[in-house]
């Protein structure tokens, strides 16, 4: 019951926090549930990866907002060490969360292969979602040398992006 509740807080909360943004009183409302959230993530990873999988995927924008870089990862790992490799939509939005927070967290090795890796798994289950923010990270990073190189790529997960219905 534990991971079932703060699996649904975390769900329920991830559309306010993409809504109003970094001021918006449900990331304080989830900074304080931080000990529960890590509790049902060791839950689901022990019992029910997926659970842990849509846990880590509903928190992304929680852990980029808030700076919570280092917690971001470490979850996204234990829940993708616990997950099954298999290529799912579900596993390339994580994979596709992970590198972006890793972009914004300044670590672009890894964002890159996390992008490439989220890119591979959009790619092989044919999830216009995953490959859209997949090709919108590497876009962002093409762009740190040429400020038109990554347009392609930018452009490309735009079209992605709407035809998926992702508007942030």
């Amino acid at each position: 019951r534990h991971l079932t509740y703060h699996l649904a807080l975390a769900q329920a909360a991830e559309p306010q926090v993409l809504g109003t943004g970094r001021d918006a009183p449900v990331l304080h409302s989830l900074a304080t549930e931080l000990p529960n959230l890590r509790a049902a993530l060791e839950r689901a990873a022990a019992t029910d990866p997926t659970a842990g999988l849509r846990l880590v995927d509903a928190l992304s924008p929680f852990w980029q907002f808030t700076g919570r870089y280092r917690d971001g990862d470490a979850a996204y790992a234990r829940a993708l060490d616990a997950a099954s490799e298999e290529p799912t939509p579900l596993r390339g939005r994580v994979l596709a969360g992970r590198a972006n927070l890793a972009l914004y967290g300044g670590a672009y090795e890894a964002a890159y292969g996390w992008a490439q890796a989220a890119l591979e798994t959009g790619e092989a289950c044919g999830d216009p979602w995953t490959l859209g923010r997949a090709l919108s990270t590497l876009g962002f990073m093409a762009s740190f040398g040429d400020p038109t190189g990554g347009r392609p790529l930018l452009e490309r997960s735009v079209q992605l992006a709407t035809q998926s219905g992702d508007d942030w």
